[in-house]
């Protein structure tokens, strides 16, 4: 298994751990399920499935020019403010628990590494996500989605997060929430 995927497999495991049911099997009553054979099952379909798919697909485009959704302020962004350096890009909603450790997290290494970085929340309230805001002490722009970016970018869970290179053009998408080291690296790579 490469190096790189273990973090991202250490986070994921309780999660579908946790989605095996316990007690009995769906075949009904008086057919007890063998958890223990369970969680080998899935630990070796998610080994399996990691090592087949490295990363997410990479949206096509200028991704900075369509960052157009109104700040947290209700005032318009400037796409152009992230031209000439490598961004982050974390589409977030302001309820999960994972999307507030990596906002941290990016933007520390947005600020340690010259790079512009954007929270984009893509559900829940404008009020919710000033709350968040504040309490993150969040200096990076903040944008809140009308649906359109969540919509372009089929954003089904989150943290999403894309890093961009200087052209605004996405070179890495991931889902889930990243430590600093995959973070450092994938802006080493959009320069």
């Amino acid at each position: 298994m490469p190096l790189q995927l273990r973090p991202q497999l250490a986070r994921e495991e309780p999660e579908l751990l946790g989605r095996i049911p316990s007690g009995r099997a769906i075949h009904g009553d008086g057919m007890p399920l063998r958890r223990g054979l369970a969680q080998l099952i899935v630990c070796g379909l998610v080994l399996t499935g990691a090592a087949c798919r490295k990363h997410l697909p990479i949206p096509d485009g200028d991704i900075a020019a369509t960052l157009t959704a109104k700040t947290l302020a209700d005032q318009p962004f400037d796409p152009a403010s992230l031209r000439g350096k490598p961004t982050i890009v974390v589409f977030a909603w302001p309820t999960c628990p994972h999307c507030i450790k990596e906002i941290p997290i990016a933007q520390q290494v947005a600020a340690s590494e010259r790079a512009g970085m954007v929270v984009v929340f893509v559900r829940g309230s404008r009020q919710a996500a000033g709350e968040i805001v504040a309490e993150l002490k969040l200096t990076a722009p903040v944008l809140v989605d009308d649906g359109t970016l969540r919509n372009r970018y089929a954003v089904n869970a989150v943290p999403y997060t894309l890093v961009l290179g200087p052209d605004g053009h996405a070179t890495e998408a991931f889902r889930g929430a990243q430590d600093e080291a995959t973070l450092r690296s994938a802006l080493a790579d959009a320069r």
